[in-house]
């Protein structure tokens, strides 16, 4: 009976750790995704303001030279909205909040004026460009996000404010096509917890106040990002959320949330053919001993019957993934768990084996790697030693394995007599790294990141065929050893300041090599700097 409990327990401990890890990978996997929409979204809320600005700049133009009427306005207006696809319209207000000028026809003279974005400009005189809160169209119907500046005349007072209606519907397509599993959602709130906008769209929750929420209320103010468990204040849905405030509009949240449901479901499959194992060995182990009480006359079926038992056993402690090896140098002599052989399939045994033994299963791509790491082990270099390595399973294919260990005794000259290690299957964590480097892909722009040193850590498919080789070639290369013909020129140097000052860069630069002009986005932070940039006419 004590076996069967601790057995229960090491199994319990061993599913609650690999939960553990299903949670942690769910939250790493949607914190990518939070980081690739603020973004995003920031872009977008730039390119409305730009567009404010340059319409707001060409009405100034039209009334300098004396051209400025209806039409003439309409056309402007027109020009800027419809280049931006989620822009539905633009339009002019006077400062008594009445439409001066509009894109569309037939609103001329309707007064807007208790719109909460005009009221803003009424009641604080020195606001700049605002992204109001989710309201409903006078004229169509459908939900809107008033995006506005004010203007204002030569003496400097308030001459009204021009205004673009961003359409919600926009970031429910583009945000649709982030893959976050069945029962995901994206939404962009204020700080203060009001839903802007949402993915799936829910109408009916537009512009609802969620600053109840613990999100809201307790954790935004203490950090600008972070990860949380709740159920969904929308539908009701549990999900592992993250969140970032967008940091150049700080007002603005962005939460993105993956259903529990679906984050955990691997692990639950795994835990209910542990439990069934676990619990059949159990049975099994009371029967025998019932068995065994009333006939002592069959202890050798018994025996059988017992090995065959904790073999079953062992099954359900295979839910731990964690193999145990010992390898004693200096007899050469070799032992394993019986876990360790399960992780790829092997036949339990107590081989003796040398290192080009160890290594013959290694995969080509990472034999190098482990044979470096453990020949400075042996050799004294240092204690304790970890790698991450593809190992061949007994059916042929190719299992991440995660190990780790150390030289638990010396000789006279430091060169390790004994190591003790253990390795953990981690294919399940690799295949969830690889879909968050799919997801990234689906980026349409391009897109490279670097780390601090400058080494390349991705480059999706776009970005690799602008520069004309494949992704796999940028991967771990210094960017401007391969390229350094860039180095001292403008763009190398808005890179080392981007990074040095922490703050995101925009420009067009020309690009040598390809003989082409580029539109760069840099975003930096302490983990490196992520680049977008895509081709636009010569200059």
């Amino acid at each position: 009976m004590a076996l069967l409990l601790v057995s229960g327990a090491l199994l319990a401990l061993a599913l609650h750790t690999q939960r553990d890890q299903a949670l942690q990978s769910g939250k790493r996997l949607t914190a990518s995704f939070a980081r690739v929409i603020e973004e995003q979204t920031t872009r977008t809320i730039q390119t409305v303001d730009q567009r404010l600005q340059l319409a707001s700049r060409g009405l100034s133009d039209l009334k300098t030279g004396g051209q400025l009427n209806e039409a003439t306005a309409r056309a402007v207006l027109r020009e800027h909205g419809n280049s931006v696809p989620f822009v539905r319209a633009m339009w002019v207000m006077d400062a008594q909040g009445h439409i001066l000028y509009d894109a569309d026809e037939g609103n001329i003279g309707i007064s807007l004026e208790d719109r909460p974005y005009f009221q803003v400009y009424i009641n604080e005189p020195t606001t700049g460009f605002l992204l109001g809160t989710p309201v409903r169209s006078r004229f169509t119907g459908n939900w809107l996000l008033a995006a506005s500046r004010p203007l204002y005349k030569p003496d400097g007072s308030f001459d009204g404010i021009i205004v673009a209606a961003v359409e919600p519907p926009y970031f429910n397509e583009i945000w649709g096509t982030m893959d976050l599993g069945q029962g995901g959602s994206i939404a962009l709130a204020t700080r203060a917890g009001v839903l802007m906008m949402r993915a799936p769209h829910v109408d009916e929750v537009m512009g609802k106040d969620l600053g109840e929420r613990p999100v809201f209320k307790e954790m935004v103010p203490r950090s600008p990002s972070g990860d949380y468990v709740d159920a969904s204040g929308v539908d009701g849905v549990v999900r592992l959320f993250s969140y970032r405030t967008l940091k150049q509009y700080p007002d603005f949240v962005v939460v993105v949330g993956q259903a529990s449901n679906f984050a955990l479901a691997p692990w639950r499959n795994l835990a209910t053919v542990a439990a069934l194992i676990w619990l059949a060995a159990s049975l099994t182990i009371l029967a025998l001993s019932i068995l065994l009480d009333r006939a002592w006359r069959q202890r050798e079926r018994a025996r059988v019957l017992t090995e065959q038992t904790a073999q079953r056993l062992a099954l359900a402690t295979e839910a731990a993934a964690i193999g145990i090896w010992d390898w004693d140098l200096s007899r050469n002599k070799w032992s394993a768990t019986p876990t360790y052989f399960a992780l790829l399939g092997d036949v339990i045994d107590s081989r003796y084996a040398d290192l080009d033994a160890w290594l013959e299963r290694v995969h080509p791509d990472d034999r190098t790697h482990v044979d470096t790491t453990l020949k400075a082990v042996i050799a004294g270099e240092f204690n304790e030693f970890h790698y991450e390595a593809r190992i061949r399973h007994a059916n042929g294919s190719y299992r991440w394995m995660e190990v780790s260990g150390r030289a638990l005794a010396h000789d006279g000259q430091g060169k390790a007599l004994r190591l003790l290690g253990a390795r953990t299957d981690i294919t399940a964590r690799k295949e969830a790294q690889e879909a968050r480097l799919q997801a990234l892909e689906r980026v349409t722009n391009a897109f490279m990141s670097f780390d601090p040193d400058w080494r390349c850590t991705f480059v999706n498919p776009e970005a690799a065929k602008i520069l004309g080789h494949e992704p796999s070639w940028f991967i771990g290369k210094q960017f401007w050893d391969e390229y350094p013909q860039l180095v001292g020129l403008e763009f190398h140097q808005a890179c080392l300041q981007a990074m040095t000052e922490q703050k995101p860069h925009e420009m067009a630069t020309y690009f040598a090599p390809e003989d082409r002009w580029f539109e760069n986005h840099l975003y930096p932070s302490p983990d490196g700097l992520t680049l977008y940039f895509q081709d636009i006419p010569p200059r």
